[in-house]
């Protein structure tokens, strides 16, 4: 594929990221305003995955800036850390106790609803899995092609020598 081709899936990508970081955020906010009570374990996993995709975000602005090899390598593990990090909370909605006769209606509770239905938990993490793999794949394809031009480049010195 070509250059233009990677930097626009890759954008198309990061926008589908920020959207979802942009939801949690806001169902967070919603809950907070409507209810007051949420679950510990729901909010450590959003704010994570928020915490990580904005250093994801700073990381790799940095290495588009910098061409650096350490920035580039710490874009690869956060996007990694926010795979592990969406299944955790997927085990977190998966592992949540469902007894029939609690089953809510979406507008009282949101969180228990999609508890209560596993298959849309499936698919939802499928598709962010599947974009996260999409974003490795192109961080390593496409990306790891500069970092390579960039090295063979440089001229080779001997350090020894210029000592």
């Amino acid at each position: 594929m070509s250059l233009a081709k990677y930097k626009l899936i890759h954008i198309i990508i990061f926008c589908i990221d920020a959207f979802i970081c942009v939801c949690l955020l806001t169902s967070l906010g919603y809950f907070f305003h409507r209810n007051g009570y949420f679950p510990v374990h729901y909010f450590v996993a959003f704010l994570m995955y928020f915490i990580l995709f904005v250093s994801f975000a700073i990381s790799f602005f940095t290495f588009l800036r910098t061409h650096s090899y350490t920035s580039y390598i710490i874009s690869l593990a956060l996007s990694t850390a926010r795979v592990l990090t969406y299944l955790i909370m997927l085990v977190t909605f998966m592992t949540y106790k469902t007894l029939p006769q609690e089953d809510r209606q979406f507008e009282e509770d949101p969180y228990r609803w999609i508890a209560y239905r596993k298959v849309l938990l499936i698919f939802l993490a499928a598709f962010v899995i599947t974009i996260c793999a999409a974003e490795t794949v192109i961080l390593l394809r496409h990306y790891s092609k500069q970092i390579r031009g960039r090295i063979q480049s440089q001229p080779i010195t001997n350090d020894i020598e210029a000592n």
